[in-house]
Parts: C-alpha cells; sequence; structure tokens
C-alpha cells in the first residue's frame, strides 16, 4: 500500500502479487485485475470497527515453529480469526 497527495485529495494505491489492484481518491476507487482488494479492505475496516476500534497495543500474534499462528485481542483466550473473504 502507498498513499500520498494530489491535487489537494488523499490518493492510495494497492496492490496484490496477483497483479491485482485499487487505487482511490477523490471519492472514487478504480480497480484492476481479479482480486477485489477495495471489498477486502472494506471488509478488514468493518470488521476493526466491530471489535472497538483496538489499538495495536491491544492485539497479539503468537507463532510456532510449524508456522502456527494465532492472534488474539486484549487477552490470550480472545483468539480472532480472519474476516471471511468478501
Amino acid at each position: 500500500m502507498t498513499h500520498g497527495y494530489r491535487d489537494d485529495a488523499r490518493h492510495t494505491w494497492l496492490q496484490s502479487a496477483n497483479s491485482s489492484a485499487a487505487v482511490t481518491g477523490g471519492g472514487t476507487v478504480t480497480e484492476y485485475g481479479p482480486r477485489d482488494l477495495w471489498a477486502e479492505v472494506v471488509a478488514i475496516y468493518t470488521e476493526y470497527v466491530a471489535h472497538g476500534r483496538p489499538a495495536v497495543t491491544d492485539m497479539e500474534l503468537n507463532a510456532d515453529h510449524e508456522s502456527q499462528h494465532q492472534m488474539w485481542l486484549r487477552a490470550p483466550d480472545n483468539v480472532i480469526s480472519p474476516a471471511q473473504k468478501p
């Protein structure tokens, strides 16, 4: 993700490894490629708001030597799963 300003409007460029991209700015979103990156951003933001807009310090990611991982929110017994793809 990259962002900057152009014509006094914030612009954001998102891209994935499979040649998909989304460009926002001036109230519009333009997408390219097979993956709907903007829908993924909206889903993640919606989940973030639903969890009360937690601070970075409220989350922890634990990983083991077998590449298994868990992310928890505010307490180790509150494991959260990734949002479903839109």
